[in-house]
């Protein structure tokens, strides 16, 4: 994991609530709902998904899944603990958006290069591969997907509000606020 993946979801993803398909977007979704912390959503989420990897995958499944599974939530703790009140560090949810990704992205090639995945919705994409024989990028893609779908059921306001402050500080903002006022003259 080498950090990036925690790194990424806490300083960029919760605090913008970047609804971005994963595992830790629908911690983040849930802890919203529920009075626990991102971390111990995560924790159960993961475990939850690991436990299904393990019937379903294997015991092979690998002992690098479990580590890099218990260790998000572990370091995402300790950074609710070190940083309880996390603000965005670039005050730009774009930018956040951004950051995320790449880090993310960064920390799950390390990962994949060493034959091990981050656990989340990488299990539910080995699954897909493994039983539907769906390339793994089509699967990862399609579980992003997934979760994108359940955000919008489970927290269509929180996914509204994200996107509409990534949309907020682009010139859509000012094509959007035309239409809308637009409309409002013509009724």
């Amino acid at each position: 994991m080498k950090n990036f993946i925690p790194i990424a979801v806490f300083f960029f993803m919760m605090p913008s609530h970047l609804t971005i398909g994963s595992a830790s977007a629908l911690a983040i979704i849930i802890a919203g709902f529920v009075p626990l912390p991102v971390s111990v959503v995560t924790f159960i989420l993961n475990t939850t998904l690991l436990l299904a990897g393990f019937l379903v995958i294997g015991r092979d499944f690998g002992a690098k899944t479990v580590v890099t599974t218990v260790l998000l939530p572990v370091f995402l703790g300790i950074c609710e603990i070190l940083v309880p009140n996390v603000q965005s560090l670039t005050g730009d949810v774009f930018v956040d958006m951004i950051c995320e990704i790449f880090l993310s992205g960064l920390g799950l090639a390390i990962l994949f290069n060493c034959n091990a995945s981050s656990g989340g919705l990488d299990i539910v994409a080995k699954i897909l591969n493994k039983y539907l024989r769906i390339d793994l990028g089509r699967a990862i893609s399609l579980s992003g997907l997934a979760v994108a779908a359940m955000v919008l059921v489970i927290g269509f306001e929180l996914a509204k509000s994200s996107v509409e402050k990534i949309i907020a500080p682009t010139p859509f903002k000012k094509k959007i606020e035309e239409q809308n006022n637009g409309q409002k003259e013509d009724r």
